[in-house]
């Protein structure tokens, strides 16, 4: 292995690679800042190749340049058709006081609606906190969470759609962990659209379906919801 100053550095190693995927392992706790001169819905890092990230407990915290929920950037964005395994790892956007300044997610999954496949990722014992929007975010995308705990997000724990832009297809799997809400949404109104199984965990907040204006609606076109297991603070709603 190779050792790097930065956890930005090794990434873009990492991302240079195309045969094998590669371990990106964390040696202590790190803090992100946002390079200059990306476009909004980016991360601080962007993660498009095959690779594992070994936190070994570590945190990445964040750190200048997040400009809030609106327009803001993610620390960890992962998208291109990536397999990405991430693991043992905390994740915390609780740098300053303001909530302005918070990056908009911990970690965005997102494939794009031309990409021919869908960004797959696994998160494997990941705590992630104190962000404006939401902990975990997807867009078409695959997610596969063991141990996932979330707090102090401002929007709630995980979030899933198809928004604009996004692949039309795109799954969700809670296995066990700690959670806020969970939000799942069809903002594009395919017929294909999010399938989400929770397997099991403890949910503080609401697991709803809702409407990209908000309203009520008793289904939502697209969306399969499987509930297996489960501890639940409020019921699930569909909005």
């Amino acid at each position: 292995g190779k050792t790097y100053e930065t956890f930005e550095a090794a990434i873009d190693a990492a991302n240079q690679e195309s045969a094998v995927p590669v371990v990106v392992e964390l040696l202590k706790d790190v803090t992100l800042d946002v390079p200059e001169g990306i476009g909004a819905g980016q991360g601080a890092v962007n993660l498009q190749k095959n690779m594992t990230i070994e936190g070994n407990d570590h945190t990445i915290t964040a750190g200048t340049g997040y400009i809030g929920a609106s327009n803001g950037y993610h620390m960890i964005n992962i998208d291109s058709g990536a397999n990405v395994i991430i693991e043992n790892l905390k994740v915390d956007g609780d740098h300053a006081s303001e909530s302005s300044t918070k990056p908009r997610s911990g970690i965005n999954v997102y494939t794009a609606r031309a990409t021919t496949s869908p960004t797959n990722v696994t998160l494997n014992n990941v705590t992630v906190t104190n962000c404006s929007t939401y902990g975990v975010t997807s867009n078409g995308s695959i997610v596969t969470a063991t141990n996932l705990n979330t707090s102090g997000n401002g929007w709630g724990g995980v979030n899933v759609d198809n928004a604009k832009g996004a692949a039309a297809g795109g799954s969700l799997t809670i296995n066990s962990g700690t959670i806020q809400s969970v939000v799942i949404e069809n903002t594009s109104g395919v017929s294909d659209g999010q399938n989400v199984t929770i397997e099991g965990g403890r949910f503080t907040g609401d697991v709803k379906l809702q409407n990209s204006d908000g309203t009520t609606v008793a289904t939502l076109g697209g969306v399969a919801l499987t509930v297996s297991g489960g501890t639940f603070s409020n019921q699930e709603t569909r909005e």
